[in-house]
């Protein structure tokens, strides 16, 4: 991902210089999720402690909330607007 930024010269021009921005790695996390699917068996129902992303089953390919990768369990708790509401009221 690279993002532009302005930067201003000794003669007073603008020039813009690309800089490379790196997204979050989650790598030792994401092998912990693989772990975990693979140990139950290859499908699972993901859950916080308050409540599941019943909202966000629309934007799974098989339209539920069973699991079976880390893409499905981020899609659905990135999407779902019932865990967004938990952690925003966790976190106050």
């Amino acid at each position: 991902m690279s993002s532009r930024k302005n930067e201003n010269t000794s003669n007073g021009i603008w020039s813009a210089n690309e800089v490379e921005l790196e997204g979050p790695n989650f790598a030792e996390f994401d092998e912990k999720l693989r772990r975990a699917i693979d140990k139950l068996g290859g499908k699972v129902f993901i859950k916080l402690n308050w409540s599941a992303p019943k909202d966000a089953s629309w934007i799974t390919s098989t339209r539920s909330l069973c699991c079976s990768d880390k893409a499905d369990i981020y899609l659905l708790l990135k999407s779902s607007s019932c865990i967004s509401d938990d952690l925003s009221q966790f976190s106050e």
